[in-house]
């Protein structure tokens, strides 16, 4: 008895289901199709300027009140070079049968413009008439003497039945139309059985019963002497108003070549480099490092602590530990007195490393992040004196900033303009002009700052002693190791990139550790040490120097011919 009862609950139950679900669809359907088109009539008149004016009269009927229909209308398509080509398009006027303006508005979107026509404050019902007049330019194609327009009548965007639909194309002057092929269908479809040809002069043609998303498309041609080709200014008015925005980037690459030229490149020195035996007196280690190659690089920090434990105001301890795969170093600054120098920048390097300790681990300073902000202090200053004293027209972080920071607001203008510009260029016409633009003004910013007269001079001078730092002699070498030469100008060699090739040279010669650095060597080696703080340690006082204080927010997370909807034109539209 149960069981009858349960499988006579599971009858009704999916019985029921299928009751609702087939009232559903059939809701769905009649909501569908609450209004239709009875009849969708395009007359194109060909101007002898090869403009083409197009009038639409859009006869339906609304079964439940309705403000009105909206037209889509396309005016942006590609050309065979992939170039953007837009058909500039006028609406001229918005008419009901008896010629009384209907109240529209224009939207452009995706390249195409939705007129929606009717009244917010008012609603119809039953059959409507509108009369959409408007006016294309550049529409028409020319293949050698031939003038052709491919044009998609009423577009394949529709979602609702078109009962008959009707197209008309007259010429100038009554000329008459060479070829002509129809097309009907979805999208991609070449039906032509259904067309039906009304008159030949002017070619008027005719279908029924489209559903809904078919379209009726034609192409017609005749000589290009009814409608001569466009001049050449027209067209090139054309193609830019279009593609403009690839112009963007080639005025802006126009514009830093002559800022370059006029700014950025330094006057001219002695041209000719000579060895100098020792570096120029009137800088620190700091503004020789950024006199070299116009910035504050990491290096020259790392030549900075070197510079003052060769001095003997600090000693470095290597302090080996153990990781999960292999070793490594953690060093600590050991500080041996204050600072006493005419150096501003070791000074407040010095104060910042030992706060309120005589040692410190680099990893601590790493993990703390405040040496952040006194690198950002002293490269500050030392811009600022290099400015004052005339060796840069203006501070070469200043102007890079600038530089950096109008390609960094581009990149997030990438974000907003497309959809901005979308009007007139294409999503991926913007972000290439864009993304170009970026790149050039990036490419740029390390050139542009410029040296004076002095500067020049002086980074000559450093060239110089660079270059005696890479030549010196070996036996003049062994003569200068007497009084520690190599420590002396150790700093130097690491902040003008040579080190490697500086302790080469006293391979051999200088065979023992220094006394201001406290490390773990079986067998000591210039090079080896050389090496190992030029890169280790080096790596571990720009993690020091460059990291910040931790947050405490919270993380969060054409050869296959036409085809119904090819061509100009097209497009679709709905009610509201």
């Amino acid at each position: 008895m149960i069981k009858k009862i349960l499988k006579t609950f599971f009858v009704l139950f999916v019985s029921a289901c299928f009751f609702l679900a087939s009232a559903s669809v059939i809701a769905q359907d009649d909501y569908s199709y609450d209004w239709r088109i009875l009849e969708f009539e395009s007359e194109a008149n060909v101007l002898e300027n090869s403009d083409v004016e197009i009038t639409e009269k859009i006869t339906v009927n609304f079964s439940y009140d309705r403000h009105g229909i909206y037209r889509t209308i396309p005016y942006r398509y590609y050309d065979r070079f992939g170039f953007s080509r837009n058909i500039f398009l006028k609406v001229l006027s918005v008419e009901n049968e008896k010629g009384e303006d209907y109240k529209f508005e224009k939207n452009y979107s995706g390249g195409e413009m939705t007129i929606k026509i009717g009244d917010p404050g008012k609603t119809v019902v039953g059959n409507q008439t509108y009369l959409i007049k408007y006016r294309l330019s550049n529409v028409l194609n020319f293949f050698g003497d031939r003038a052709e327009f491919y044009f998609n009548v009423n577009g394949n965007d529709w979602q609702v039945p078109i009962d008959k639909i009707s197209a008309t194309v007259a010429l100038p002057n009554d000329s008459v139309i060479s070829n002509k092929k129809f097309f009907l269908g979805r999208y991609g479809d070449d039906d032509s059985s259904r067309v039906q040809i009304k008159n030949e002069s002017p070619l008027s043609i005719s279908a029924e019963n489209l559903a809904a998303g078919e379209g009726l498309t034609y192409v017609v041609d005749w000589s290009e002497k009814i409608t001569p080709r466009p001049k050449l200014t027209r067209l090139a008015l054309w193609w830019f108003y279009s593609n403009s925005i690839f112009l963007f980037p080639v005025f802006l690459l126009i514009f830093l070549m002559y800022m370059l030229y006029k700014y950025g490149i330094d006057p001219k020195g002695r041209v000719t480099i000579a060895p100098e035996f020792s570096p120029p007196k009137d800088l620190s280690l700091l503004e020789i490092g950024i006199m070299i190659d116009e910035k504050a690089d990491n290096h020259d920090f790392t030549a900075i602590i070197i510079d003052l434990a060769v001095n003997g105001f600090l000693k470095i301890k290597e302090i080996e530990k153990k990781k999960l795969i292999g070793k490594g170093s953690d060093f600590e600054l050991i500080k041996i007195k204050d600072y006493s120098g005419p150096d501003s920048s070791k000074k407040k390097i010095m104060s910042g490393i030992f706060t309120d300790k005589n040692s410190v681990l680099l990893s601590s300073l790493t993990k703390e992040g405040k040496m952040s902000s006194v690198k950002s202090q002293v490269e500050k200053d030392a811009y600022s004196r290099l400015v004052k004293e005339k060796y840069f027209s203006r501070s070469p972080q200043l102007i890079k900033g600038i530089y950096y920071g109008v390609a960094t607001l581009l990149i997030v203008l990438a974000f907003i303009l497309p959809a901005l510009l979308d009007r007139y260029f294409t999503f991926s016409a913007t972000m290439i002009s864009i993304a170009v633009s970026a790149v050039l003004l990036f490419i740029f910013a390390k050139y542009m700052p410029q040296r004076s007269r002095r500067g020049v001079l002086i980074k000559e001078q450093i060239e110089g002693f660079k270059l005696y730092l890479r030549t010196a002699e070996k036996y003049r070498m062994q003569f200068y190791e007497k009084t520690n030469y190599f420590e002396k100008f150790l700093p130097y060699a690491i902040a003008l990139g040579v080190a490697d090739i500086w302790a080469k040279k006293f391979e051999n010669i200088y065979k023992k550790q220094p006394e201001w650095y406290e490390g773990n060597f079986r067998t000591f080696s210039v090079y080896s040490f050389t090496n190992n703080l030029n890169n280790q340690f080096s790596s571990s006082v720009k993690s020091a120097f460059t990291s910040v204080p931790a947050s405490s927010g919270k993380s969060g997370f054409s050869s296959g011919g036409g085809f119904s909807g090819g061509g100009f034109g097209g497009g679709g539209g709905g009610s509201w």
